[in-house]
């Protein structure tokens, strides 16, 4: 009986280990969809997490643009939470036409929904909506980066809803801003994120109504100073001094009316001059007792 040299096992070996890996490549590769896209940058990763802005849930909106050595079209692969259901918008942003819809497909990975789409161009925006954990009044989300592309600058907002206390970010933002519709933001600076290194932020905050922060409604605030006249008291303001203006030119008018017949003597006999007319042709004054016009002749009329 012939038994296999020794050299002949290690290479048989070799040989099976070499076949193994080469088939287990593709398996592996298929893990994430970071690896699938091999070396696609994105430039930059902006992500807004807006509590309760015009729903009950948390909306999270991604800005994301590819490094300018990535070709196109480049095909791309975004996992976001299955609870999400699916992306309430999905836009391409082109330089001359601005964000465009695109069309994407979907599957299921465990707690993830990737979805595929493609790019003509670098930029894109991508929204979901996802349920907020609620325990009482308080009300917490939890965001999760997963890393499938490595991000050169990677930043993080998060919105305050209008009547919430106690809200938190955790890790921590770097900084707090007023927005200039009345909103705070906790904010993440820049930060640079490898493939595959996932990252994860916590929002908390307590709240006992429903309001949401795009609501067009605002919040009752209670003020010490006395309220004002409503709108229809202005408006009857303005009548009374139209009457009044009214009135006073009235009495005005009497009032040069009367003093200009005191300047033209009384009107009657008792007067202790007659009274002047004027002649209906030329216009020349009559005195009261004549028959014809002093000027042009003309008789007078009766009075």
């Amino acid at each position: 009986m012939n038994l296999r040299s020794p050299g002949g096992v290690i290479s048989s070996l070799a040989t099976a280990l070499l076949l193994f890996a080469c088939l287990a490549a593709p398996v592996a590769a298929q893990d994430s969809p970071a690896t699938a896209e091999g070396e696609a940058t994105l430039a930059s990763l902006s992500v807004a997490l807006w509590p309760e802005y015009d729903r009950s849930e948390m909306l999270v909106i991604f800005w994301g643009e590819f490094t300018s050595d990535v070709p196109l079209p480049v095909a791309v692969e975004w996992r976001i939470p299955t609870a999400a259901g699916g992306p309430s918008a999905l836009a391409a942003d082109d330089p001359e036409k601005g964000l465009l819809n695109l069309e994407y497909t979907s599957r299921v990975e465990g707690d993830w929904l990737v979805l595929s789409f493609e790019l003509a161009s670098r930029g894109f925006q991508l929204e979901y909506d996802a349920p907020l954990s609620v325990r009482g009044d308080e009300k917490t989300f939890g965001f999760t980066y997963p890393g499938d592309y490595p991000v050169a600058a990677f930043s993080l907002s998060a919105q305050v809803p209008r009547t919430a206390q106690g809200f938190s970010l955790e890790p921590p933002a770097d900084s707090v801003t007023e927005g200039s519709e009345g909103l705070t933001y906790h904010e993440l600076q820049p930060i640079s994120i490898a493939a595959g290194g996932a990252k994860s932020w916590t929002v908390r905050y307590l709240k006992t109504d429903a309001l949401l922060s795009g609501s067009s409604q605002a919040p009752a605030v209670v003020s010490a100073t006395p309220p004002q006249a409503p709108a229809s008291g202005a408006g009857n303001s303005t009548v009374w001094i139209f009457l009044i203006a009214f009135v006073a030119l009235v009495a005005v008018g009497a009032g040069a009316f009367w003093l200009g017949r005191r300047s033209s003597g009384p009107s009657g006999p008792e007067g202790g001059e007659a009274q002047v007319t004027y002649c209906h042709v030329c216009g020349a004054r009559v005195p009261r007792d004549a028959r014809f016009c002093p000027k042009c002749s003309a008789p007078v009329r009766d009075r």
